[in-house]
């Protein structure tokens, strides 16, 4: 009797680390997703005034070359980024959030052409 008291106060212990560890993941996901709406609401005037921030309303989004060449790389990077976390360990929330993401796994290899860098590459010369 006694070893079974054991083991079920084991599994009720080992359950919660089992939760953490989706959580973690889906946490993990989540803190992405925020990380990179507040870096790209932060280069976009126009967006931020859209959603009411009243900070930068005297100034523009910058549509240059070197600006989309900037934001290619960092579309790069965060579709890598995304690209690292566990889907089997995510929450099902997480997962919607994931595939409703407009950078999903599948658009990796699109976002990342090498054509698109060469083709902003070459209208510098």
């Amino acid at each position: 009797m006694r070893q079974l008291a054991r083991a079920l106060l084991a599994v009720l212990f080992l359950l919660p680390a089992v939760g953490s560890a989706a959580g973690s993941e889906s946490e993990r996901l989540n803190a992405f997703f925020e990380r990179v709406f507040e870096r790209n609401l932060a280069r976009s005037p126009i967006r931020q005034s859209r959603l009411g921030i009243k900070t930068q309303q005297d100034r523009w989004d910058d549509i240059s070359e070197e600006r989309q060449l900037q934001e290619l790389e960092l579309t790069r990077a965060d579709l890598q980024e995304l690209a690292k976390f566990d889907v089997e360990r995510l929450d099902a929330a997480s997962l919607r959030a994931l595939d409703a993401s407009p950078a999903t796994r599948s658009s990796l290899d699109q976002r990342t052409d090498s054509s698109t860098a060469h083709r902003f590459s070459t209208r510098r010369r």
